[in-house]
């Protein structure tokens, strides 16, 4: 005779990771960087000057044939170097370079001021040591104000000990294009694109609830890192409002069944979590037989409600607001009695 059994699974979704627990969740941070840089320029007008004031014979009367044909001649050979001159920028002109920094600390809706020194990582140079023209900034999407004074479309001269300011967007977040920077030489210019990182939720709620040194240690303070041993990772722990850093008593989850009314034998399901989940974030509550495959029963994302894949009256699930940003979220499973050992993982 065969056993049935149930294995439900309580997974979230957030912006840069997916995490997934069955006791002790796998979850993944993505990084990513980006450079754009920008064509190079068209030759500037007159790159061969020196051929359109090349003579190529002298038509004076000289004291003979021989001198004519002497200067003519030299005429040409200096023809020919300009030519190889000119032509150095178009065909082998290397362009130049400078280096920039990812501008960290930014905080969601936050003015965000920052120096020459934190954006500039070291001096703009040209292979060639071809002169260089000033380094100029050009703002992205984003307000970028200078010393000050607003950055408009045309850009502006930079120079060391300069102050910038912004402000990103309240729902920015990770590595976010702030401004570009261009440095030319005689021949071609090169303009890499400034970003600054924007802190997720999780990575606020890691500095509120860990040291530098331990924000800094991935196996302390990172989504999968369990730094007080009680079996729930610390971005669960974000996601259900609880300590990373000290074994609570009350347990992430709560399952009981009902003993008395229409409902009797209904298995209930319960667990707290934060009010508002972050923008990005999705909360999903699955179902399994096998641990392999899983069929999504709800989910929820933020700013709305909770959403039924199956049938099931809207009655079952149902959340609660507590206090502290908190919500308790119920979820009726009904009669599971002809279910052997199911197993609930979150």
């Amino acid at each position: 005779m065969l056993r049935a059994s149930a294995i439900l699974l309580l997974c979230g979704q957030m912006a840069g990771f997916t995490v997934a627990q069955t006791i002790t969740p796998s979850s993944r941070l993505a990084a990513f960087e980006e450079l754009h840089t920008f064509p190079v320029q068209s030759e500037p007008a007159g790159v061969f000057p020196a051929l359109s004031n090349a003579s190529f014979a002298s038509t004076k009367e000289t004291d003979g044939e021989e001198q004519a044909r002497t200067e003519s001649n030299q005429a040409v050979s200096t023809a020919d170097q300009a030519l190889d001159v000119s032509l150095e920028p178009v065909s082998a002109n290397l362009r130049p370079t400078v280096p920039l920094n990812l501008l960290k600390g930014a905080k969601r809706g936050q003015p965000f001021n920052f120096t020459y020194e934190q954006l500039i990582a070291g001096p703009p140079t040209d292979p060639e040591q071809d002169p260089l023209s000033d380094l100029r900034v050009y703002p992205s999407s984003l307000p970028l104000t200078l010393n000050g004074t607003p950055v408009t479309a045309s850009g502006a001269v930079i120079r060391p000990g300069d102050v910038f300011g912004t402000m990103p967007g309240p729902t920015a977040v990770g590595n976010v294009p702030l401004l570009t920077v261009i440095v030319r030489d005689p021949w071609s210019s090169y303009a890499p694109t400034a970003f600054m990182r924007v802190e997720t939720p999780f990575e606020e709620w890691v500095q509120l609830h860990f040291t530098p040194g331990e924000s800094a240690n991935p196996a302390i303070s990172g989504p999968n890192a369990d730094p007080d041993g009680d079996g729930t990772s610390n971005v669960f722990e974000f996601l259900n409002s609880r300590l990373p850093k000290a074994v609570e008593s009350e347990s992430l989850v709560s399952i009981s069944t009902l003993s008395t009314g229409p409902s009797s034998g209904d298995t209930i399901f319960r667990f707290k979590h934060l009010a508002n989940y972050p923008e990005g974030t999705t909360l999903y509550f699955k179902r399994s037989s096998d641990l392999q495959n899983w069929t999504a029963l709800y989910n929820k994302i933020p700013g709305r409600g909770w959403y039924i894949f199956i049938f099931t009256p809207a009655s079952n699930i149902t959340t609660l607001p507590l206090s502290n940003g908190r919500a308790e979220t119920t979820i009726n499973l009904g009669n599971m009695s002809g279910v052997t050992q199911p197993v609930f993982t979150g």
